[in-house]
């Protein structure tokens, strides 16, 4: 075999190696996720015990292959290794998982929960990273042993970090769009296995057959012991290079979230384009740009990239807000795209050269490849402890970018100096290169970084920058207050105060009797806070973000929490997973389901951890936003659901929307019936709470009944599971559906329930004809309320008077029409007259029509 044919042999199996390991890393870190939660500590632990691994394999056995007079068998058998591993992770991370939650508890310390969540990493992981952290340096001695030009042998790092991290580019796009989606995580985990068995059988193939042309003697420069003294300078530079790119991408990302989707597909865009600017930044051209690759050019292109990231992240946000809306799905991915590519492609390329020259440098000086690969990955590993975990919180995200800038500047630079004078570089525009530095730091801290400025109309009354989130509270010119994560997740406010204290009153009233509660997910804490007027009731709300548990007092007195009521700052499924006592009712609120990481909230798997913590005949619901959600993702959540749970039923939170429709799954309703509300409710503050959101009697919370939950599942959907979290990839996809039909798509539903009946309405009754005559009022309500807002008042003018004249336990249109009689008593006299003398013959027993128009009579005239 020439060594063109084994060049090109290797760089094939550099490139499908890359693709492998990154598609097992996205399995592995999905996975777990779902198992140790989405807490700072989890993701942290979950990334250091990761990179740590990889770190001790580059330490570890880089030794052993330098030695080696056979390479590319340490290469094919790492490779083979890692894909053993990945096809037993499968079973033993699943196993892991079930265990963990009992090692950690519900509610465990901050050291605790990270020690757990480093160790459950290091056992699922430690055998796959390691070998994963080892394959750089049998990629290089294989490469290097082949090299026809012993004194060129370090040119080929940067060929070889670029063909594997070009890999890896290929491995998120395979992985992301089409391996799990199609596969689930298992068979991705699989396939991505397979990919590392082709990686060893390539590079057996190409090796065996020039096996005869190796003498097992280390030909590359300084191999005997090299310049010892020069080590020490490349082994900060590694170690550098590693803690500044990734510490940028890690405030990047988070400097960014409120502008990009926080979709999976958010993910993808960021990996892609860094991996690609890395795997750019390897190449022989960009490193030639950079001033031939030497120190000082990189250290100064270095704080250049920074400088111009802040720059493109301030003018590119409003421009990637203003055209996710009217442009699609598709449309603000494109624009994302754009945005991560001006932003981190130039850092990366610029620290993938960085990477490549210290690479070169460190073997000449006589370094092992696999020590110099472990020097950048722990620079990596500490970058989001210092920087994610202190700097942030403690700085802000300007602060903590200037101090980026800044150790990058003053390290980078002083070895960047020496590094030039002493490979013969100009040492005499040294003091020009330090000011044009200055110049670009001055120029980088320009940009306020704050991509979470409020929408136009309202004005920020608190600002909490946390470890993964930025919670923002706004108020609005009418005093209501609403709270946003990372700008695009608003998550309620005080203007749907009586809509959020539903959340909390439909599923504790249909228990006979509640004296445990638990609600996963806060918000505002609206909702939480109005299960305090259910007297006797204690309960708990878990929160996940800690810095919104911190603004909750912005929203008071709307949630003022009784004595009853106790805050846990933790993973709703974490905590539902370990164990702890049961409650007679579990309320799961609206979560973003397009948000990566929300979609675990919806699994078959989820509800079974809260069917675990449901006492015998207590009642759990889980709210869905309907027009957040498309026809498939609906399904599959629903079809989840009703596994878990058979026999439950469909809620309406209200009907006075019709662009917003939030829909209930409950289970355990069906002891309540109408007649049951005044020994249920009493006499006391209960009463007068539930009055504030609508409640008045129990013919208004049955109402609310739509169906069986059952009427959800259209056709064959597969259940949302674990494995394959169909709402992952296809809540954000479908947004624009949702948006568009949610109206539409509710009124059909409800239209085919329309006969259905709750069990105790079944029989001929005259409750159950009661009942049967409020629900026909509702529906012509809601088909009267969308043919106005659709342009045809005359046909929703009849659905209108249809449901005033069907039930007097629907007094919503009652309302409508008197609401729009006094709005035209002014400027139309004789119409508003015209409806309240209908409203008084139709409804005779409610005077209130009766008494507006004795005032409109008695006014005098003008």
């Amino acid at each position: 075999m020439t060594g063109r044919t084994l060049h090109g042999a290797l760089s094939l199996a550099a490139f499908l190696s890359g693709a492998a390991a990154l598609g097992l890393q996205l399995a592995w870190t999905r996975r777990l996720a779902v198992t140790l939660g989405h807490e700072w500590p989890a993701t942290l632990a979950v990334f250091t015990a990761f990179f740590l691994g990889m770190t001790a394999g580059a330490w570890g056995l880089s030794g052993r292959i330098r030695r080696s007079s056979c390479p590319w068998w340490w290469l094919a058998g790492l490779e083979l290794g890692i894909a053993a591993w990945g096809l037993l992770s499968v079973p033993w991370l699943r196993w892991l998982g079930e265990s963990s939650a009992a090692w950690t508890g519900s509610e465990p310390g901050w050291a605790r929960f990270a020690v757990v969540a480093a160790l459950v990493t290091a056992a699922g992981l430690l055998p796959g990273t390691v070998a994963m952290g080892a394959t750089f340096a049998a990629f290089e001695r294989t490469w290097a042993l082949r090299a026809k030009d012993p004194q060129a042998s370090t040119g080929h790092v940067g060929a070889l970090y670029g063909w594997n991290t070009a890999g890896a580019v290929a491995g998120v796009v395979a992985a992301l769009a089409w391996l799990q989606p199609t596969l689930g995580l298992a068979g991705a985990t699989v396939a991505a296995a397979t990919g590392n068995v082709l990686v060893a059988i390539v590079a057996i193939g190409a090796c065996w057959n020039g096996a005869h042309e190796a003498n097992g003697v280390d030909r590359s420069p300084n191999a005997g012991g090299g310049n010892r003294g020069r080590e020490g300078r490349w082994v900060a530079w590694l170690g550098l290079g590693g803690f500044l790119g990734m510490g940028l991408e890690v405030v990047g990302i988070r400097v960014l979230a409120p502008v990009l989707g926080g979709t999976v597909y958010s993910q993808a865009v960021v990996l892609g384009v860094w991996l690609a600017g890395t795997a750019a930044g390897a190449t022989p051209w960009v490193r030639a740009w950079l001033g031939r690759g030497r120190g000082l050019g990189l250290a100064l292109g270095w704080v250049a990239a920074a400088a111009w990231a802040a720059w493109a992240m301030e003018l590119g946000s409003a421009w990637v807000m203003t055209g996710q809306a009217p442009g699609g799905f598709w449309q603000g991915v494109w624009r994302e795209w754009a945005l991560v590519a001006a932003v981190a492609g130039p850092v990366s390329a610029v620290s993938s050269a960085w990477f490549v020259r210290g690479m070169e440098r460190a073997l000449e000086s006589g370094m092992a490849s696999g020590r110099a690969v472990g020097w950048n990955l722990l620079g990596a590993t500490l970058a989001p402890c210092v920087w994610g975990t202190l700097a942030v919180p403690m700085f802000g995200e300007r602060g903590t970018w200037a101090a980026l800038m800044g150790v990058g500047a003053v390290l980078g630079w002083g070895l960047g100096v020496r590094s030039t004078e002493g490979n013969g570089g100009p040492s005499g525009n040294r003091w020009w290169t330090a000011g044009l530095t200055v110049a670009l730091l001055a120029a980088g801290g320009v940009p306020g970084l704050d991509m979470s400025s409020p929408p136009e109309g309202a004005r920020r009354v608190r600002r909490l920058p946390g470890m993964s989130d930025t919670v923002e509270v706004w108020e609005w010119p009418d005093r209501s207050r609403t709270l946003a994560v990372n700008r695009r997740m608003t998550m309620g406010g005080t203007a749907t105060a009586a809509a959020a204290a539903r959340h909390a009153h439909v599923p504790l009233l249909l228990h006979p009797g509640p004296k445990t509660a638990l609600f996963l997910g806060l918000g505002t804490g609206i909702s939480f806070a109005a299960a305090g007027a259910h007297p006797g009731l204690k309960a708990d709300g878990v929160e996940l973000v800690p810095e919104v548990v911190r603004v909750l007092g912005e929203f008071a007195p709307e949630n003022t929490l009784g004595p009853g009521l106790r805050v846990v700052t933790a993973d709703a499924r974490r905590f539902v997973r370990a164990p702890g006592p049961t409650y007679d009712v579990i309320v799961s609120d609206l979560f973003h389901p397009e948000r990566d990481g929300a979609a675990w909230l919806y699994t078959e798997e989820h509800f079974r951890a809260m069917r675990s913590r449901l006492a015998e005949g207590g009642v759990a619901c889980q709210w869905l936003p309907w027009f957040q959600l498309d026809a498939r993702s609906r399904a599959s959540v629903a079809a989840a659901w009703v596994k878990v749970f058979p026999g439950s039923e469909a809620w309406l939170l209200r009907w006075t929307t019709l662009d917003t429709p939030v829909v209930g799954l409950v289970h355990g309703a069906g002891r309540m019936t109408p007649r049951d509300w005044g020994g249920r409710v009493g006499t006391g503050p209960l009463r007068e709470a539930l009055r504030r959101s609508g409640l008045t009697d129990g013919w208004q919370l049955w109402g609310c009944w739509a169906g069986p939950a059952t009427s959800l599942v259209q056709g064959t959907v597969e259940p949302n599971t674990d494995d394959r979290p169909i709402v992952l990839w296809m809540a954000a996809r479908g947004m624009d559906e949702a948006r568009k039909g949610s109206r539409a798509g509710w009124l059909e539903w409800l239209g085919h329930v329309a006969r259905e009946r709750p069990p105790w309405a079944m029989a001929a009754s005259e409750d159950g004809d009661r009942w049967a005559r409020m629900r026909r009022a509702r529906d012509a309500y809601l088909t009267g309320l969308d043919a106005v807002v659709s342009g045809r008042p005359g046909a929703g003018e009849e659905s209108l008077w249809e449901s005033v004249a069907t039930s007097a336990d629907f007094p919503t249109g009652y309302s409508h029409l008197l609401g729009e009689a006094m709005s035209l008593a002014a400027k139309e006299p004789s119409r508003a007259r015209e409806i309240l003398g209908r409203l008084v013959r139709e409804r005779p027993s409610v005077p209130v029509a009766g008494e507006v128009l004795r005032r409109m009579d008695a006014r005098p005239g003008p």
